[in-house]
């Protein structure tokens, strides 16, 4: 796991006082908090736990999230649009099931999204060959493009790299 609750919202930290006493305590703004009037980008967002899930569901229906801690009673404005990314479980999308059940997020949580776009990659093992030869030529090509320029003349990568986008281009039609 590489983040926590108070990651993505709000942590109550304490500076360190005179002599190795507790300072004044502070508040640490999270990635949603942060985020407030714009955006906040999640990876992983089927990796996260109970709690991180707790958390934001208060900042996305409350527009605000709220700490009561140590004698600190603050509330942080959290209007922050949250755009995720998740994996299916095991890894592959079963659509025999719901988006909850392939992703393991509760429905209240699922619900407070505008939009759930289902990404499917079904495999395809002659059409997943065309594109990565289509990525490796054109990473290729652009290496080439570069020397060609310096030295004039039309190299055989740049035709190539055409050729596989058209050839992707027609995979893709079909």
């Amino acid at each position: 796991n590489t983040t926590t609750a108070t990651g993505l919202t709000v942590a109550l930290t304490r500076d360190g006082g005179a002599g190795g006493s507790k300072g004044a305590p502070g508040l640490e703004a999270g990635a949603v908090v942060l985020g407030d009037r714009g955006a906040c980008c999640i990876d992983e967002f089927d990796k996260m736990d109970g709690g991180q899930h707790a958390g934001l569901l208060e900042a996305m229906e409350q527009q605000q999230i709220s700490i009561a801690k140590a004698g600190v009673v603050a509330t942080l404005q959290a209007r922050t649009a949250i755009l995720a990314a998740a994996n299916p479980v095991g890894g592959r999308y079963d659509r025999a099931k719901t988006v909850a059940e392939n992703v393991k997020l509760s429905a209240p949580l699922l619900s407070r999204f505008d939009l759930v776009f289902i990404l499917v990659d079904d495999p395809d093992a002659s059409h997943d060959e065309l594109l990565s030869r289509h990525v490796l030529d054109a990473h290729r090509g652009a290496d080439a493009r570069r020397r060609e320029t310096l030295g004039g003349g039309r190299s055989r990568a740049s035709t190539t790299q055409r050729s596989a986008g058209e050839r992707l281009g027609e995979a893709a039609q079909l």
